[in-house]
């Protein structure tokens, strides 16, 4: 298993100019959360010119589907990427999942509604805490449930300090 080198990853997204969202357990880490997590979630629009930043992002990184014993490299041509749900992909800076959707909505319906941090030495547009924990409370995995009981803390206590 390759180590997992989040804040690089992010930062070669964003140097590549790809569109996206922070989702998932990074997501939560950027919101104060004490979440472990072994991958990157992004949510992005699945657009013909945004997987070509995302595959020419990748590159230098050996994107391989993940599955498929690193057998299967990503595709070179964003139309063929265009009809998938999700991506999950393993690299040499560690896993990459690429959704189209998560519980809760959209890039387009969950974007707008994103915060932008400083984090990994620039902006990156991270899922609202309410979005982040409305989409894990529908996911309602254990670990989800784990993390919304944690994210609703954090909640409460940034409410309790405006």
């Amino acid at each position: 298993m390759r180590s997992q080198q989040s804040a690089e990853l992010l930062r070669l997204l964003r140097a590549g100019g790809v569109e996206f969202v922070v989702v998932g357990g990074v997501a939560a880490n950027l919101h104060g959360a004490n979440h472990v997590t072994f991958d990157v979630d992004v949510l992005m629009p699945f657009t013909e010119e945004n997987w070509a930043r995302m595959i020419a992002a990748l590159e230098p990184i050996d994107p391989r589907f993940h599955g498929h014993g690193g057998r299967l490299k990503l595709h070179r041509d964003p139309l063929a990427m265009v009809p998938f749900r999700m991506t999950m992909l393993d690299t040499t800076m560690g896993r990459l999942d690429i959704l189209r959707e998560i519980p809760g909505g959209s890039y387009a319906d969950l974007a707008p509604r994103a915060i932008t941090v400083m984090a990994f030495d620039g902006p990156l547009s991270v899922l609202s805490l309410d979005d982040l924990i409305e989409s894990k409370a529908q996911l309602n995995r254990d670990k989800d449930r784990t993390a919304v009981i944690e994210l609703r803390a954090i909640r409460e206590r940034l409410r309790a300090e405006t």
